[in-house]
């Protein structure tokens, strides 16, 4: 029976183990290492990059859902009636008299009901809707609501538009991490060089 050290490849890889070579040893056993966590930590960081992009389309997708609901709702009631009437029909009610008004800033409406009852009735609901739209006060500033329109969108395009958004949207240190691990977005959407155009 030949005992171990009579091996000549066992001699061998001991010599490379141990000998001269130690340090390219070690620097293999770390590729090796790396190498084979690479894909695993590939799919985990896949999997949760993923999970971010659509958990922030999702609230993207529920905030424009939950504005066209609020325009249900409004539209459902007897002063959104009146109020759509008004606005985008050019209607009146009876004993109120339309007036247009040329030449006012920007953000003011550009008609008025006066003559009647309705007047009052008028400038009433369109407060109270002002506010429920909004959220805010009805005294508030045109910047300001600008600036919440542009949080939620207000037509499906733009809905979209700002969901391939979010998938663009990261700091540099994800993209780095994504350009390490292959990440080029979630399968089934465009890819983010396209939504640039």
């Amino acid at each position: 029976m030949r005992y171990a050290a009579d091996n000549r490849a066992v001699q061998a890889l001991y010599g490379f183990i141990t000998g001269n070579t130690k340090p390219l040893f070690i620097a293999l056993v770390i590729a090796a290492v790396i190498g084979g966590l690479y894909f695993p930590v590939r799919d985990f960081y896949v999997a949760r990059r993923t999970e971010d992009i659509l958990s922030r389309q999702v609230a993207l997708r529920e905030a424009y859902n939950d504005s066209l609901q609020s325009d249900v709702d409004r539209y459902l009631s007897q002063e959104g009636i009146e109020e759509a009437a008004r606005s985008e029909l050019g209607m009146v009610l009876p004993g109120e008299t339309r007036i247009e008004v040329t030449g006012q800033d920007d953000g003011e409406s550009s008609t008025s009901a006066t003559d009647g009852e309705g007047s009052g009735q008028d400038s009433s609901d369109g407060s109270a809707d002002g506010a429920d739209a909004s959220g805010t006060d009805a005294g508030q500033t045109d910047d300001e609501g600008e600036e919440q329109q542009s949080e939620v969108p207000s037509t499906a395009l733009e809905e979209e538009q700002t969901e391939l958004a979010a998938a663009q949207d990261a700091p540099w240190y994800i993209r780095v991490l994504d350009a390490i691990f292959f990440f080029d977005g979630v399968k089934g959407q465009p890819k983010p060089s396209s939504t640039t155009n």
